[in-house]
């Protein structure tokens, strides 16, 4: 009989864990963004920032990308996949035995680093808040994904001065294109995955009809594209 671990594991790899509005009413617990602060001074130097956005599909496809980089990588990796609460820890341990990068659920406060990822892991959206710390929102209440891209994409857009790289992979619906968007005229690197490599072209193909993404590129492609792109910058 398979422990409750191993279910769930079996459950992110077959893809049956995504959710879209099951979690809508279920009651936030986490903490809204915070204003800037001053106590962003105390903080390290903040690390280019790659954020990434998937749905159905995805755990395959971040476990692509995300094994391809070095413990080394200059980048912050902040992940929103469309997945309920109680597969999002589960999740991180397994990309994180499956990459030489340091992958966790995110808590409010974390600091993004680089060379480590950081998953969304509430019922609540993932969002960058004023002082450069992560925090959960439960706006907007009626999306029905949870934990949005668009509201992570946003945050980053909203707060982040220096582009970064975003990223939106496989998925149903739209969710993360509009984020992406916002993203490309703010100066970011913005990739979509493309339609033959997706096992859902929704989320990437919304991103392509908004002319969001500076690139369109196969999944085997993107961890390279983007290495590459963070060490020139850097």
């Amino acid at each position: 009989k398979l422990s409750r671990v191993d279910q769930i594991n079996r459950q992110i790899r077959s893809g049956t864990w995504t959710t879209t509005g099951s979690t809508v009413d279920q009651r936030p617990s986490a903490v809204e963004p915070t204003p800037p602060s001053a106590a962003a001074a105390t903080l390290p130097k903040a690390a280019p920032i790659v954020a990434i956005g998937a749905s159905t599909g995805g755990p395959a496809a971040l476990e692509t990308i995300l094994s391809n980089w070095p413990a080394d990588f200059p980048g912050a990796v902040l992940i929103a996949q469309h997945v309920g609460v109680e597969f999002a820890a589960p999740m991180a341990e397994w990309l994180g035995g499956r990459s030489r990068l340091k992958v966790r659920a995110a808590q409010p406060g974390d600091w993004p680093k680089s060379g480590g990822a950081l998953l969304a892991a509430t019922k609540d959206h993932m969002v960058l808040t004023g002082n450069g710390t992560l925090g959960y929102t439960r706006e907007p209440m009626d999306c029905p994904y949870r934990p949005s891209v668009d509201a992570l994409f946003r945050s980053l857009a909203d707060y982040r001065a220096r582009p970064g790289v975003a990223i939106l992979l496989t998925g149903i619906g739209s969710d993360g294109a509009a984020g992406l968007r916002k993203l490309r005229d703010a100066g970011w690197l913005t990739i979509a995955q493309d339609q033959a490599t997706s096992v859902v072209y929704g989320m990437p193909q919304a991103a392509a009809k908004l002319d969001a993404a500076t690139r369109v590129l196969p999944l085997g492609d993107i961890a390279a594209f983007v290495e590459d792109s963070l060490r020139r910058r850097c």
